[in-house]
């Protein structure tokens, strides 16, 4: 999989009608079998583009349009026609606390 420039990156958003400049992608690691980049734009404005196989991009995008009042998810931005890529707001934080074995419980 190729990893975008910051010129792919741009030519993402304006193809989608999205009118926001990116001048910075970092890639991110994760969980994701995908390839995960974090874009900044010159508004301040910062996303997440996920590229992965079109059934998992489906599932994200569900999931997050199901849930899109929910403020611990962020809102999708857009999604490629085929499936293969989708950009969402990038949210500050983490997703889990470091709890130990899920029997024992959490005491944070």
């Amino acid at each position: 999989m190729f990893e975008p420039t910051l010129q792919h990156a741009n030519e993402l958003f304006q193809k989608h009608g999205v009118r926001e400049e990116i001048v910075r992608v970092r890639p991110l690691s994760g969980t994701t079998t995908g390839l995960v980049l974090k874009l900044e734009t010159r508004q301040k404005n910062e996303y997440i583009l996920k590229f992965d196989h079109p059934p998992s991009i489906r599932s994200v995008n569900r999931l997050l349009r199901l849930y899109q009042s929910s403020a611990l998810l962020p809102q999708v931005l857009l999604t490629a026609n085929d499936d293969s890529y989708l950009v969402y707001a990038f949210i500050e934080g983490t997703t889990h606390f470091n709890c130990g074995r899920k029997k024992t419980g959490c005491t944070s």
